[in-house]
C-alpha cells in the first residue's frame, strides 16, 4: 500500500519539487488504465514521489526518456522564444505598475501587489537560469526519467506560472476547478490508443 495517505495536490512550488534524486512508488490508490506501452495490461494510472509527496502519470521509463530526448532538442528553441516573451511580458507589467491596479473581482491589497511585483521581478532575473535549467533537466530525464521529469515540470511551473510545454510531466494539482490532470501532451501526439 502507498506510503502517502494523502498526496500533495497544492499548485504551489516547494523546495522538495527541485530535489534531483527521488524515490518512486506505484500509487496504489490510483485508478487504472489499459496502456499500449504496458502490453495491454491494466496498470495504475499514477506513481508517487515519496520525497515530495506528489503524484505523477505512471508512464514506462522508456516513454519518459523519449519525451525527455525530444525536449532536449525542442526546449532550447521553444523556451528560447518563450523566455524572451516571458521577460517582455513581465517587464511590461512592472513598467506600467499593473500589480498595483485595483482588481474588480479581488479588491486591492498593497502587500499582495508588492509580493506579485517582486515575484515577477525575480522571474525576470532568473529567466536565463531557468532556460538553462530546463534544458539540463530534460537531459537529466534521459538518464533518470522520473526525477528529470519532476525537475523539468517544477522549473516550468515556477517560471511560467501556468503555461507548460510538457503538460504530461506535471503532477496532479488541485485548482479552483478541482483536480487538474495532465493526461496529454501539448502537441496531443497519439501512439496506439495512448496520447503522449
Amino acid at each position: 500500500m502507498s506510503n502517502i495517505a494523502k498526496p500533495d495536490l497544492s499548485p504551489g512550488i516547494k523546495p522538495a519539487d527541485f530535489r534531483p534524486f527521488n524515490k518512486w512508488e506505484v500509487y496504489k490508490n490510483s485508478e487504472t488504465f489499459r496502456s499500449y506501452f504496458h502490453n495491454g495490461d491494466t496498470t495504475p494510472l499514477h506513481i508517487e514521489d515519496l520525497s515530495g509527496k506528489r503524484v505523477y502519470l505512471n508512464e514506462p521509463t522508456h516513454v519518459v526518456q523519449g519525451k525527455s530526448l525530444l525536449l532536449v532538442i525542442g526546449s532550447p528553441l521553444i523556451h528560447g522564444i518563450g523566455s524572451v516573451v516571458n521577460m517582455l511580458y513581465r517587464t511590461g507589467k512592472l513598467l506600467i505598475g499593473y500589480h498595483f491596479w485595483p482588481k474588480k473581482d479581488k479588491g486591492y491589497s498593497f502587500t499582495s501587489s508588492c509580493k506579485h511585483a517582486g515575484l515577477d521581478l525575480l522571474r525576470i532575473i532568473t529567466q536565463p537560469l531557468a532556460f538553462l535549467g530546463l534544458t539540463l533537466a530534460a537531459l537529466y530525464g534521459v538518464f533518470c526519467p522520473y526525477s528529470g521529469r519532476k525537475l523539468y515540470a517544477s522549473i516550468e511551473r515556477w517560471q511560467y506560472n501556468g503555461f507548460t510545454l510538457a503538460r504530461c510531466f506535471q503532477p496532479l494539482l488541485e485548482t479552483s476547478e478541482g483536480i487538474k490532470r495532465y493526461k496529454g501532451h501539448t502537441l496531443g501526439l497519439k501512439i496506439g490508443n495512448t496520447t503522449i
